[in-house]
């Protein structure tokens, strides 16, 4: 069908870059572990970097798709499950599937890839446990019930989007009153997290129904559903916070507040995740429609990185693997410099290859099923 209307948020592209690369950077240094190199470990910053940048990902998410949703119940009065789950499908599915694929079946016999430290499914045990779970998108309980599996332990947040979307556009179908489920969402995910597991259940912070509960935060996309709303419709309520959330004054207090926090190591009880993910919220919603934006990433070159940043996310394990062993053989492996611009680069470059190769023949495809188009084209 012909899309009925266009968004696109140049600004988000961006965004996406710099959380791909908060990733690569933690795991970087976490990899050099393993590998028994000079490492930033220790360091508290780069060790919060990893899940802080998964954290920009899923609000990001929660605030683009909750905003095409809004967008496109303005524009046809309805909401298309089925088309929105098709689009899902094409534009997560196939790489997912790619990557779990290569991590079980073809990566653990490449001796190239190997890495001390690194956990060998057994085919008799933990293989098949591990399979089923990542075929019905819960690769974040694999993560906390199995063990972190080399090259696609990562998918955990894949699944958190799945799990959050498997129910996300028919919530906004069935509820005229978006502010409602979104608050809900919100404070039902915390309060049994907090109230019914440990306290009613009597569960500890280390029990694996603690556990498997805090890998599946749904609420930090409705922390960004939460911002797409500000953004999206005009009430009594977004319009004075949307002139607080726009001023440049306020921008730069909360980037100084963020990065007091980071340095510092400054963490609020109970809530510190939660923290970043509206400070990431206010960020963004600048970035995509604030008036006097701060963060103003419209660049070709982060563009095209935004664009492929999935494929950064995904790969860039398998990416530093190899660059180590590749100056391991070389003898150069102490070097940090190399170890970072050729682990980037070769992240880029499969990334690069694999959205035009494999990813881009499942977007086009993802087109027929588009409502609303996004996208600078």
């Amino acid at each position: 069908m012909n899309t009925t209307s266009h968004v696109y948020f140049p600004n988000l592209d961006g965004l996406r870059f710099i959380a791909a690369f908060m990733v690569i950077v933690h795991h970087i240094e976490q990899l050099k572990v393993y590998f028994g190199l000079q490492n930033n470990w220790d360091n508290e910053i780069i060790k919060s970097l990893g899940m802080l940048g998964v954290i920009l990902f899923l609000v990001l998410s929660g605030f683009l798709i909750s905003y095409l949703l809004f967008k496109e119940q303005d524009t046809t009065r309805d909401i298309g499950i089925k088309k929105f789950y098709l689009r899902r499908i094409l534009r997560i599915w196939p790489l997912y599937f790619f990557v779990i694929g290569l991590a079980l079946f073809v990566l653990p016999y490449v001796t190239f890839l190997i890495y001390p430290g690194a956990v060998k499914l057994s085919m008799e045990t933990k293989f098949y446990k591990a399979l089923p779970l990542y075929l019905l998108f819960l690769p974040n309980y694999v993560l906390v019930s199995i063990a972190t599996i080399p090259f696609c332990s990562q998918t955990w947040s894949i699944g958190v989007e799945e799990q959050f979307y498997l129910i996300w556009p028919a919530l906004n179908k069935l509820f005229k009153n978006k502010l409602t489920i979104i608050i809900s969402m919100i404070g039902i995910y915390l309060l049994i997290k907090y109230i019914v597991i440990l306290k009613v259940v009597g569960a500890p912070q280390n029990s694996l129904l603690f556990q498997f509960w805090e890998s599946m935060p749904i609420h930090f996309m409705a922390i960004g559903a939460f911002f797409a709303y500000v953004s999206f419709f005009e009430t009594k309520f977004t319009s004075p916070l949307k002139s607080i959330l726009y001023n440049r004054v306020f921008q730069m207090a909360i980037v100084a507040l963020m990065l007091v926090m980071l340095i510092f190591g400054i963490k609020i009880m109970y809530f510190n995740l939660e923290i970043y993910a509206v400070f990431f919220a206010v960020m963004i919603i600048n970035a995509a429609t604030g008036p006097s934006n701060l963060f103003y990433l419209n660049f070709s070159f982060f563009k095209y990185l935004g664009k492929i940043s999935y494929g950064l996310y995904m790969y860039h394990l398998i990416c530093i693997v190899l660059t180590i062993n590749i100056l391991n053989r070389l003898n150069a492996e102490s070097n940090n410099i190399l170890i970072y611009i050729l682990s980037i680069f070769l992240t880029i470059v499969v990334a690069s290859i694999s959205y035009h190769t494999l990813e881009k023949y499942f977007l086009n495809l993802k087109n027929r099923y588009t409502v609303i188009k996004t996208g600078s084209n």
